[in-house]
């Protein structure tokens, strides 16, 4: 299964009805339990974006290897990091005007069943863009921790 250059997996919470608090975000969702599941964490005030790459090394600057023929492991390190967290954590969110999206960018493959059963339990959605569409380039406000 083809992993591009650029390969990516995260969480992305934005702001939509309010204003986004990334402490709050953070706590809600017990980031710092399974911190070691967790590549970066990058807030975006200006746009009200958190994102939380999922992995377990750091990435090098220019990107993974363009080809690899199995599912890459940072799909199943998000998985088990979903898998800990609760629905009630993320209706918590969403009652403050915020929403949730898993977002696998540079991978033209399939999507271990395993990530599917928890984006589909917490209730929250699922985007897929064979490039690296650049979402983690749009959050400037920079790297939070880690």
């Amino acid at each position: 299964m083809p992993t591009l250059a650029n390969f990516s997996v995260s969480l992305v919470v934005l702001a939509e009805e309010s204003d986004l608090d990334a402490s709050m975000v953070e706590e809600v969702l017990d980031v710092a339990r399974t911190r070691h599941l967790v590549r970066s964490i990058s807030y975006d005030s200006e746009h009200g974006v958190l994102l939380i790459e999922f992995g377990r090394e750091p990435q090098e600057p220019s990107g993974r290897s363009a080809v690899s023929d199995k599912e890459p492991e940072d799909l199943h390190t998000a998985a088990a990091w979903l898998r800990e967290r609760s629905p009630v954590r993320f209706r918590s969110l969403f009652e403050r005007g915020l929403k949730a999206d898993v977002v696998i960018q540079g991978y033209a493959g399939w999507v271990p069943i395993d990530l599917l059963q928890e984006i589909l339990r917490l209730g929250i959605r699922l985007s897929i863009a064979p490039i690296n569409i650049g979402i983690d380039e749009g959050v400037s406000g920079g790297t939070i921790s880690r």
